[in-house]
């Protein structure tokens, strides 16, 4: 009888018929502990094996997610991988996945441990290796007309690439750790998301950095994620650690970015447009990084009320973009456009802001669709789509709650801010404005947004009153950011619900 039949039999045995084929199609770990029915099952196939496909089982039992033939090759060099992979599938003891026009593969959580208990000893390095080399070609691809694929890759592997800089830190093996979160950040326009970038605070702050090879994109990557977490004082002191050890293009990119941005969270929009005017000045840097600088400092101009040097950086932008041949900095390029032209222009800036979110989100620059999606937001609200505005941000509230991106939160809930007010919420709104202002994870307002929300503080508080005032705005300040996130979560959901006639686009 085939593996895979035995198996499912002996947990249907346990949960009954209906319960397993529901999990086999929820994709079921079939789990039995240490000396279970299961792995019975799993012995006798195993004890079947010849020694190098047991050996093969070993190293593939290292991935905790899909993987494809070019990944078995690699981290079982020296071996028909090929030849062996298809006995392991003949066999039941490895999986295929299809994933669209390719086949990937994966191993039962029973099989996986199995396995893993009985590799060789060089298995968790192959692994490592594999995971620094597949993040660097990402970080290579994601930069050229194969982005989207490049990205993909990065988004299927994420379990794999965590599990793998962890294990490397876990046993001392810092190259290959400073390897994986270093290419990892030159893929800015996707999201690593919370536990690689904790994992890449951790690779950027060891003390043995200094002695990898890939120390300063490492130090770079690290001071992104600090940025990404709401903490410009640690990015600042992260990025000009990377700086200072920068030698190539791409690692002086890096830098540069990451105190770039964390210039930009923290109010100080000279500085970042400084960072970002040197990235221009870089040798050698590829057309898609300095798509990043253009749209950056088209942003910071149409902040500062400049329209045509905004137009014109976001012009450059969509240029260098076309020559990368990367959807996404297309998409990041068309981005910038949409906030140049939001001031003057609100209309067009929603249908240049919503192509980029969806050109964005076809290749998987969650980055990028995420910052499109909060400059829409922004538009609906400002030409009064109140409706669409309330839909889009309650889906953007639930993406960047998971992501852990705060300075984006706190964008998006200022906007809220506006809208809750419109909507007859406005002591929510008024704890909105208060706990963004008293947060240090809050980016710093520039440009006509002073003046914007300074009406809309000043409008609350002639509708709240002194007294209600003073009370929300202690309140704000005491509240942790998630239970401030979790009420405007709730208000949005109740606006919502309500569809009254007089909130504006209803």
């Amino acid at each position: 009888m085939p593996l895979a039949l035995e198996l499912a039999a002996t947990q249907a045995a346990a949960l009954g018929v209906r319960a397993v084929l529901e999990g086999l199609g929820a994709g079921l770990e079939l789990e039995d502990g240490a000396h279970g029915p299961l792995r019975t099952v799993v012995t006798r196939s195993y004890d079947l094996l010849a020694p190098p496909d047991r050996a093969l089982l070993g190293r593939l039992a290292m991935f905790t997610g899909t993987f494809d033939l070019g990944a078995a090759e690699q981290v079982a060099p020296g071996t028909p991988a090929a030849a062996g992979l298809a006995r392991l599938v003949r066999a039941s003891l490895v999986l295929p996945v299809v994933d669209g026009a390719a086949t990937r593969y994966r191993l039962l959580g029973v099989v996986r441990a199995f396995a893993a208990e009985r590799a060789d000893a060089g298995a968790p390095e192959a692994h490592r290796r594999w995971a620094a080399d597949h993040a660097q070609r990402c970080a290579r691809a994601a930069i050229g007309p194969d982005c989207g694929a490049a990205l993909g890759g990065l988004e299927r592997t994420r379990a794999d690439l965590a599990a793998a800089v962890a294990g490397a830190l876990a046993a001392g093996r810092l190259e290959p750790a400073a390897r994986t979160v270093g290419a990892l950040g030159l893929c800015v326009h996707w999201v690593p998301g919370p536990v690689l970038s904790d994992l890449a605070l951790q690779v950027g702050e060891h003390p043995g950095l200094g002695s990898t090879g890939a120390g300063a994109l490492a130090l770079g990557a690290a001071a992104l994620a600090a940025d990404e977490r709401g903490e410009p004082g640690r990015a600042r002191r992260l990025g000009s650690r990377a700086l200072r050890a920068a030698r190539t293009p791409a690692e002086r990119y890096l830098a540069r970015a990451a105190l770039g941005i964390a210039a930009m969270y923290a109010g100080d929009r000279d500085e970042a447009a400084r960072h970002w005017r040197d990235v221009l000045t870089i040798a050698g840097l590829p057309e898609a990084y300095r798509v990043d600088a253009h749209a950056v400092l088209a942003l910071a101009h149409a902040t500062a009320g400049a329209a045509a040097p905004a137009e014109e950086h976001a012009a450059a932008a969509r240029r260098a973009a076309e020559r990368s041949g990367a959807a996404s900095r297309e998409a990041f390029a068309l981005y910038a456009s949409g906030e140049a032209l939001l001031p003057a222009d609100p209309e067009a800036a929603v249908e240049v802001l919503r192509e980029a979110a969806r050109i964005a989100e076809g290749v998987g620059a969650a980055q990028v669709s995420a910052v499109s999606s909060v400059a829409l937001l922004s538009a609906l609200t400002r030409t009064g789509r109140g409706a669409e505005a309330l839909d889009l941000a309650r889906t953007l509230l639930e993406v960047q709650r998971r992501g852990g991106h705060w300075p984006q939160l706190w964008t998006t809930l200022r906007i809220l801010a506006e809208l809750f007010a419109a909507g007859g919420c406005p002591e929510v709104a008024a704890l909105i404005l208060g706990a963004a202002e008293a947060a240090g994870s809050a980016p710093g307002l520039g440009g006509a947004d002073v003046e914007r929300y300074r009406a809309l503080q000043a409008g609350l508080r002639a509708e709240l009153g002194p007294e209600r005032t003073h009370r929300i705005a202690v309140l704000a300040r005491l509240l942790p950011r998630a239970e401030v996130l979790d009420r405007a979560r709730d208000t949005a959901e109740a606006l919502g619900a309500r569809r009254s006639p007089s909130f504006p686009g209803r």
